[in-house]
């Protein structure tokens, strides 16, 4: 490892335990981000994406770790770090940027976009120093036109926690311009909440058996989307995708009264 990767990488260490300090206050005076790839045809409210993306409901904790399924993804298909500094990586919805730090430790030229300022701004004042860190963009992915700043021909791109809030058709939009951004057999990592999902049904239907708007304690007024494996598959396809690996993860809470239940999905961009 090179002496500007070791300054990098213990850096990098000690500003994912300090992340906490900095985004985990108290509940009245904290910050309560939103971490998200868009503001889904509406105001965004500010702690939306606390469970998924690194901030504990009321500003008492932080996720600063990489998920272990995002690790073993890239040790299964990413193992050459060597090979890694000419590729390209994106991060949507990065959040506190436990996985962006990820992507760099694996040497690829990073990249990242989140919907909320204060996350661009924290993740940036902690990796910017890292030379393989190339942009970190505040900015709605729907909107943001990557074809103008010419970001294209990524080699892997990570979504976690972030596709399913949005309709299906907003969903398959999405992943149609993710497919865009890949280069040739890129290949992209994200997760879905699946209908064993303790969640499912819990609110009003916005489109009958897949989308509710949420009425259930602190995910009150949010909009989930929950699929089963074919939804994905064809949902996948249709954007120009192939799924190459499909598992699931499932955690109980809150002394087992909460089932997360969710979808672990790895696809290849379609050869033409």
């Amino acid at each position: 490892m090179r002496i500007k990767e070791i300054d990098c990488f213990v850096t990098s260490l000690l500003a994912m335990t300090q992340v906490g300090a900095l985004i985990s206050r108290d509940g009245k005076g904290g910050h309560n981000l939103l971490c998200t790839i868009g503001e889904k045809g509406e105001e965004v409210k500010e702690n939306e994406r606390a469970e998924q993306e690194n901030i504990g409901w009321g500003g008492q904790i932080v996720l600063f770790y990489p998920n272990e399924n995002v690790v073993r993804f890239l040790a299964r298909n990413f193992k050459d770090k060597d090979a890694n500094r000419s590729k390209k990586a994106l991060d949507l919805g990065f959040g506190s940027g436990r996985h962006i730090k990820l992507l760099l430790d694996y040497g690829f030229q990073t990249f990242g976009l989140d919907y909320v300022p204060e996350c661009v701004e924290i993740t940036k004042s902690y990796f910017g120093h890292c030379d393989n860190l190339r942009e970190l963009i505040t900015g709605d992915f729907a909107k943001y036109d990557f074809a103008a700043n010419n970001l294209k021909d990524f080699d892997v791109i990570i979504i976690w926690g972030a596709i399913f809030w949005k309709h299906r058709q907003e969903m398959l939009k999405d992943l149609k311009k993710i497919t865009s951004l890949l280069s040739p057999n890129g290949k992209i990592y994200l997760n879905f909440r699946s209908k064993d999902d303790f969640l499912y049904g819990k609110g009003k239907v916005l489109d009958e058996g897949y989308t509710f708007e949420l009425n259930y304690k602190e995910y009150s007024g949010l909009t989930y989307t929950f699929l089963d494996v074919s939804d994905i598959e064809i949902m996948l396809k249709a954007a120009g995708l192939m799924v190459t690996s499909l598992g699931k993860e499932e955690y109980w809470k809150n002394n087992l009264t909460e089932r997360h239940s969710w979808w672990l999905v790895s696809a290849e961009k379609v050869s033409k």
